[in-house]
């Protein structure tokens, strides 16, 4: 069970961690330029707070389980590893959803239905 629990902290802190490889900032911007910038980055800095707060209360209830949790077997360990893949790829349509939310539409769709793949499988453990 030990395993289990510090291989899921991994990979939730490993997501959490990979969200913010989107927040950049150009170098060498003068004043006037670098504020532009950050207002320009608005999105991903948003973005990355929505899938920061999400992972994060996956990870909390994911904690909240395990705690009461004494025994697994095989559909545990394949619902928890389910869940694990949902939970890496989420920096993925966070991206698309920062990048490209706001002129198409499949982004927030696909941003949706990976979290409530997280959701429905924390569910079902």
């Amino acid at each position: 069970m030990d395993r289990m629990v510090s291989f899921s902290d991994a990979v939730f802190s490993i997501a959490m961690t990979l969200l913010v490889l989107d927040l950049i900032i150009p170098e060498g911007l003068v004043p006037d330029d670098l504020q532009t910038a950050l207002r320009e980055a608005v999105p991903e800095f948003i973005a990355y707070a929505l899938s920061f707060a999400v992972l994060a209360g996956a990870w909390l209830d994911h904690h909240r389980k395990f705690s009461v949790i004494r025994r697994f077997d095989s559909r545990l360990q394949w619902l928890n590893l389910l869940l694990l893949f949902f939970v890496a790829v989420l920096p993925m349509p966070t991206s698309f959803l920062s990048n490209y939310g706001s002129s198409l539409p499949w982004p927030a769709v696909l941003y949706a239905l990976v979290t409530a793949a997280v959701y429905v499988i924390l569910n079902a453990i």
